[in-house]
């Protein structure tokens, strides 16, 4: 099974041992905090995650870390170190965020512009996507100054296209389709 799948598979697990929204919401601060943690300390994530050393060593370790966190983060810890899978941890956080957001109806839309949008396009944006899908939407900016004018946006698998960049490639396209 490839990584993702494995990660998968523990995020869900870990997800239907929180249930509440309460402890998915306090798992989401554990994860930042442990981000920040392994950060600030490269040669513990390093020895977490790279090193073959004994297992009772790295059990111990993550016990230390997480020993301020709520009992199921702390088992859940506590398997990846034993299931030889903490490595994965990242591939999990991301998975485990995907299944937060979509149990609160959340949708992540990211919208691709030459220059950055001010607050009002933002928050017109923000409302007519949360209008049109339902969901509540967050809003992440990418600023690529190839687009000339514009935008496009992402919204899972859809896409829409409407910067100058793309309407141009479109009239291209069609010009020499009807050129054969």
């Amino acid at each position: 099974m490839m990584p993702k799948g494995i990660a998968k598979k523990y995020a869900q697990a870990l997800f239907n041992a929180l249930a509440s929204d309460e402890t998915l919401e306090k798992a989401q601060e554990h994860f930042d905090h442990l981000n920040a943690f392994l950060e600030e300390n490269k040669e513990i994530k390093n020895f977490l995650f790279y090193y073959p050393v004994r297992l009772d060593l790295k059990k111990e370790t993550a016990q230390r870390i997480s020993e301020y966190y709520a009992p199921q983060f702390q088992n859940f810890l506590l398997l990846l170190v034993e299931k030889k899978r903490f490595s994965l941890l990242p591939l999990v956080e991301e998975e485990f965020r995907t299944m937060v957001k979509k149990a609160k109806n959340i949708a992540t839309a990211v919208v691709v512009t030459p220059m950055p949008l001010e607050e009002e396009q933002k928050s017109k944006l923000t409302a007519l996507l949360q209008e049109s899908t339902g969901k509540r939407i967050e809003l992440e900016e990418q600023l690529d100054p190839a687009l000339k004018g514009g935008f496009v946006i992402r919204l899972g698998e859809k896409v829409f296209d409407a910067s100058v960049t793309g309407q141009l490639h479109r009239l291209y396209q069609r010009l020499i389709a009807e050129s054969f």
